[in-house]
């Protein structure tokens, strides 16, 4: 259609109605990204998080994922707010506000909102702008409206924004007063590398000794099992993992679910540290080092046992999307309920 040969009102009306569509459509994305997240969907392409799914795949900006997400989900917990989006009433950016002010408020105050204040909440900012909302959202509570931000500067550093308490600054002057022999510790940026090289050689398992003790036997070695970060200590189906001694029936009852010292690295060895998980269509791997688990290629309720060979590491949504596999959406669905 050429825009130009078309009358003054003829334009107003057709932008009008395809704002509307756009709203729709709008809406009709965040129902699509919600059954998405709920059957594992982006894990199956490889994709270890919905947010990656949503920039890699649909294109999305950084931020416009994150909105979407963020409102998503706020939408998922008050659906009574659906009517609010349609009319115009709200807008996905206020819902994402919202979203991230609630996550604060729980993380750093412990606090939870019951529905009834979750819809006082949403109330309170109707037909507000972002900035309106932004100071609704600091009157009620200062500290939880503040939201940390990164910002690329350029293709070596990256600009980290947040909040610090008075207790934590005391904090951060005490440890810079502990490292005062290294001046490289002296600013934030260095400071925080220097927390970050602690952090990561004492937790990360590829940092830890690849070779065993001298002079110590294969049960030593085997001996104390180490559990596994991510593994519930409930029946989980195709995460619960057994010891050698379990496995060959020198213990009775239930299943631990850890894997010894031994087993456990050479497992993050072979797999660098990293998802496992492989799409085969793309053959496009996760290799995400988030939320790492240990799962059963096998699974253990169908007979799989925890041997090196029957384990891999696959980040949190992959574990959960290998579990839909093996067991089936409703059944799983109902577990993560409990």
């Amino acid at each position: 259609m050429n825009l130009k040969s078309i009358s003054d009102s003829e334009l107003l009306v057709a932008t009008k109605q395809l704002a509307s569509e756009e709203k729709r459509i709008g809406i009709q994305v965040l129902h699509h990204l919600r059954e998405i997240d709920a059957r594992k969907l982006f894990a199956s392409l490889g994709f270890s998080s919905l947010f990656i799914y949503c920039t890699a795949e649909l294109g999305y900006s950084e931020g416009g994922a994150y909105r979407r997400i963020a409102a998503m989900k706020l939408l998922r917990e008050v659906p009574e707010y659906e009517s609010k989006l349609q009319g115009g009433v709200v807008s996905v950016a206020t819902l994402s506000q919202v979203q991230s002010f609630l996550v604060q408020e729980k993380r750093q105050l412990g606090k939870t909102y019951s529905q009834a204040e979750k819809l006082e909440l949403l109330a309170k900012v109707e037909g507000k702008s972002s900035q309106q909302t932004e100071r609704v959202l600091a009157e009620i509570s200062p500290q939880s409206a503040r939201v940390e931000k990164e910002r690329v500067i350029n293709g070596e550093e990256t600009e980290i924004r947040f909040t610090a308490s008075r207790e934590l600054m005391e904090k951060i002057g005490r440890l810079k007063n502990l490292l005062g022999h290294k001046p490289e510790a002296q600013s934030y940026a260095g400071l925080i590398e220097e927390l970050v090289n602690l952090g990561i050689k004492k937790l990360d398992p590829l940092q830890k000794s690849k070779k065993p003790e001298d002079g110590k036997s294969a049960a030593e070695v085997l001996s104390p099992p180490v559990e596994i970060a991510g593994i519930p200590k409930d029946e989980s189906p195709g995460m619960s993992v057994r010891t050698s001694e379990e496995q060959n029936g020198e213990k009775a009852g239930r299943f631990k679910r850890y894997v010894p010292a031994a087993i456990a690295q050479a497992v993050w060895r072979r797999d660098g540290g990293r998802c496992a998980f492989v799409d085969q269509k793309s053959e496009r791997r996760c290799e995400s080092r988030h939320a790492l688990q240990m799962e059963h290629v096998l699974p253990f309720a169908k007979g799989g046992v925890s041997s090196f060979e029957n384990l891999k590491l696959l980040c949190s949504s992959h574990n959960q999307y290998a579990a839909i596999q093996a067991y089936g959406l409703s059944k799983m669905q109902s577990y993560w309920a409990k």
